[in-house]
């Protein structure tokens, strides 16, 4: 994990370098000048932290050597989480779903207990919380969409592979569908998700059950 930041960096934003590693940039609210132009230069202007990495594989012998594709960071009021995916460094080997807590965003500190799931492939993954319930949703194996729920950011149950649709009630083809992304806005639920890393597609299940 590499981090960016703007000159006038104070908060934490995640954000993605696909297949690698987790960027996290730190910015500010935006000045009034800056809040009216189409892209302010908190979300475009970085230079690179001088103590990059600052999260990486915890190298030979553990269960993540090393990490990739996208990890998540949540700032909450007992700090930062970080969920992310580490495997022991072999292409075809399980990727599972690991835990780090920092106080400051910079430096992080494993979870003992991981891998918090050790029996299914979690990578490129994303958490969402509403109300007591955090919904994780994640690339399984061969690239299908999952999701996951928990309320203490711990236990995570799985929920099963996400059922995406065409608008007339078809089931999508079959094939990869990752790098999911779960929005709520106004009580809508909203996915977003890719095919073959050609493009970004787009679901209203409207209720999460529906997910």
């Amino acid at each position: 994990m590499f981090l960016s930041s703007n000159r006038s960096a104070r908060r934490m934003f995640p954000m993605d370098v696909r297949g690698t590693v987790t960027l996290l940039a730190l910015f500010l609210t935006a000045p009034a000048a800056l809040q009216s132009a189409e892209f302010p230069a908190e979300l475009v202007e970085f230079e690179p932290y001088a103590e990059n990495p600052i999260f990486g594989g915890a190298g030979p012998g553990h269960w993540d050597a090393k990490i990739r594709e996208r990890g998540w960071v949540r700032r909450e009021a007992d700090g930062y989480s970080m969920w992310y995916t580490g495997y022991d460094g072999n292409k075809g080997t399980i990727k599972l779903l690991g835990y780090a807590t920092s106080s400051d965003g910079l430096h992080w500190t494993r979870f003992p207990g991981n891998p918090l799931v050790a029996d299914h492939w979690v990578e490129d993954m994303m958490v969402l919380k509403r109300g007591p319930t955090y919904y994780m949703v994640a690339e399984g194996r061969s690239d299908i969409a999952q999701w996951l729920t928990s309320t203490d950011k711990l236990h995570w149950e799985r929920r099963g592979s996400l059922d995406v649709r065409h608008t007339d009630g078809r089931p999508i083809t079959t094939g990869p569908y990752g790098t999911p992304t779960l929005w709520h806005e106004h009580g809508v639920w909203y996915l977003f998700y890719e095919r073959g890393d050609r493009g970004v597609f787009s679901f209203h299940p409207g209720d999460v059950a529906a997910v």
